[in-house]
This record gives structure tokens, sequence and C-alpha cells, in this order.
């Protein structure tokens, strides 16, 4: 059984933040009615700059070696191109895909005004 059910996310040429993320399920979640189920706790978000994971899912380096907390802190303070969002269930990650993967990212979120951007999600199950 999984732990959570992480999507990978992308917005053409554009780097996203953590604030801007949580913004957009706010708003995409007050618009729908119902709050998107995410995995409590920092690991909700976080950028995906990692290939490797520890037997708990630390990330680790290039070299195997566990990230510092100050380092995936400031990585998650910065903008990123690509980002993980951890769902509690199956039902809501695959409803968030199914609802967003290729669709024009917000525009009143982007601050790209008359550029449609698309936003990619990707399971990563």
């Amino acid at each position: 059984m999984h732990a959570s059910w992480p999507l990978r996310i992308w917005v053409d040429e554009y780097d996203l933040s953590a604030a801007l993320i949580e913004r957009f399920l706010f708003e995409d979640g007050k618009e729908r009615g119902r709050r998107w189920k995410l995995l409590k706790g920092v690991k909700r978000i976080e950028p995906m700059v990692y290939t490797t994971f520890n037997s708990k899912g630390d990330p680790l380096d290039g070299e195997g070696n566990q990230i510092s907390k100050e380092d995936a802190a400031f990585l998650s303070a910065t903008d990123q191109k690509n980002w993980v969002i951890r769902f509690i269930t199956k039902q809501d990650a695959l409803l968030f895909w199914r609802t967003w993967h290729r669709r024009p990212f917000p525009e009143s979120l982007s601050q790209l005004p008359g550029e449609e951007r698309l936003l990619h999600v990707d399971p990563l199950w």
C-alpha cells in the first residue's frame, strides 16, 4: 500500500514556486467545492530535483548521501521546473491528473498574461 500517491507537475517553459502551487491547489479546490486531499507536512509539495531515495523515502544527492534539511529547505524555497505533489488517495491523484494534464495553467497565476502555458502531470507510481 502506498503512503502517498505522488504526481510530477511542470509548466511549459516556466518555473514554479511551492507557494504558487499551494495557491493553485487552494484556488482550484475552492472553485470545485472540494479540497484536494494532500499528504500532511513538509513533503506534500516538494521540488523534484532528486534522482535517488533511501529506504525511508529521504532524498539522496548524486553521491548517495542524504540531503541536509537546510539544502532541502533552500530547494523548496526557490522556483523550480519540476515539482512533486503527494496525494493521500489514488482517486484524488487520478482526478487531478485527468483534470489538469496538458491543460492551460491559469493565466491569473502564471504572471505571463496572454501566453498560454500547459500544465503537465505525470503519475510517479
